[in-house]
C-alpha cells in the first residue's frame, strides 16, 4: 500500500466479538486498501477508542526522533457502541503532549468529531 504526503487515509476498526475484529486501511486518493482480521486470547473491554501518533523505539532503551509531520487531523473520529450511539473525542481524556529529551513536540485540539495533532 502506497501512502504519500497529503493523502487522505480512512481507517476502520471493528470489533466482531469480544476476541476478534478487523482493521481496514484505505487510501482514499489512490483507492488502495489493506484489510487484516485480528484475534486475541484476551477479551476486549469495548469501552475505549484512541486516535494517536507516537514515538517509536528501535531498541528497548532508545527512541527514534519524531518526524516533523506538521499537522495531522483525524476527521470522523467516532466510536460507535453496539446500540448504535456515536461517541466523539470532545470531552474525552486527552494525552496531548509528546515530549522527547524534555522538549514538548506536539499539541492536541479536539472538537465533536475530530482530533488535530500539531508538531510544534
Amino acid at each position: 500500500m502506497t501512502i504519500s504526503t497529503g493523502d487522505v487515509i480512512e481507517l476502520t476498526v471493528k470489533a466482531l466479538s469480544e476476541t476478534s475484529g478487523h482493521v481496514i486501511i484505505q487510501n482514499v486518493n489512490n483507492g488502495q486498501n489493506f484489510t487484516q482480521q485480528v484475534e486475541s486470547s484476551s477479551a476486549l473491554c469495548e469501552q475505549n477508542a484512541g486516535w494517536n501518533i507516537g514515538l517509536v523505539a528501535n531498541d528497548p532503551n532508545t527512541w527514534l526522533p519524531l518526524a516533523e509531520f506538521g499537522t495531522l487531523t483525524f476527521t470522523g473520529a467516532v466510536a460507535t457502541s453496539n446500540s448504535g450511539y456515536n461517541y466523539g473525542p470532545k470531552g474525552a481524556d486527552m494525552i496531548g503532549e509528546i515530549k522527547q529529551n524534555g522538549q514538548v513536540l506536539t499539541s492536541v485540539s479536539v472538537d465533536d468529531n475530530s482530533v488535530t495533532i500539531n508538531y510544534v
